[in-house]
């Protein structure tokens, strides 16, 4: 949670708007006001032949 913290504070002290928690639910993000935010996944396959 400190590395975290100190993350977050660097961030803030930038002048910056948010801080990417990567994807993934996981609890501990919750408890630093996280919301939500969908990711898209492309998959270009080329056609065979």
């Amino acid at each position: 949670m400190l590395l975290v913290r100190q993350a977050v504070e660097a961030v803030t002290v930038k002048g910056m708007a948010h801080a990417a928690f990567l994807r993934g639910r996981g609890t501990y993000k919750y408890f630093w006001g996280v919301e939500d935010c969908p990711t898209f996944r492309r998959l270009a396959i080329r056609g065979g032949g």
